[in-house]
This record gives C-alpha cells, structure tokens and sequence, in this order.
C-alpha cells in the first residue's frame, strides 16, 4: 500500500511554533520602530518650539499642541524647557552675548 502524501503532525506544530516566533520577532522590531519614531517626531517638535520661543526672547510659560513649555529668564540668559507626554524633555539655554 502506497504510503499517502503530506506533512505529519510533528511536522505542523514545528512549522507552526517557527511561524510564532518569527511573528513575535517581527511585532518587538515593528514596536521598537514606533517608539523611535514617535520620540525623534516629538525632538523634532520640541526644537521648533524652542527655536520659536528663543526667537521671542521673554520668559514665560504655555503649551503648543502635545508639547509643554517654560521660559525663565536668568543673569544673562534665557532657559527653555519643553516636555512632552511619555516623560520627555529638552533643556536649552541661550546666553545673551550682548549682556
């Protein structure tokens, strides 16, 4: 009697368990790709938004889309700090070279 064709039910559940691993590989590295993405998107943002207030030059505080900010002028210089959602932030402080 010919033996029949096709794959045996150890073949399947190998088959199946090196699918799930790979899926799960791939998912980790698609994440990974989100969260870098959504951090230099927020970077990118936040350096606008400082370019913008350092432009203004006076002290204060407010929001701008997602993105929270403080300006706090000192001897000399003013301070910029923007904070994002998710614990982000970016510190720039510009001196005054004239003063």
């Amino acid at each position: 009697m010919p033996a029949e064709g096709g794959f045996t039910l150890v073949e399947v559940l190998a088959a199946l368990a090196i699918a799930a691993l790979t899926l799960v590989g791939a998912m980790e590295v698609m994440g990974q790709g989100m969260r870098v993405s959504t951090r230099l998107v927020n970077e990118t943002a936040a350096r606008d938004l400082v370019r913008r207030v350092l432009a203004e030059g006076v002290a204060g505080q407010g929001t701008s889309g997602r993105l929270g900010w403080s300006a706090v002028q000192q001897t000399g210089a003013l301070q910029v700090v923007v904070g994002w959602p998710g614990g982000g932030l970016a510190v720039v402080e510009a001196v005054d070279a004239g003063g």
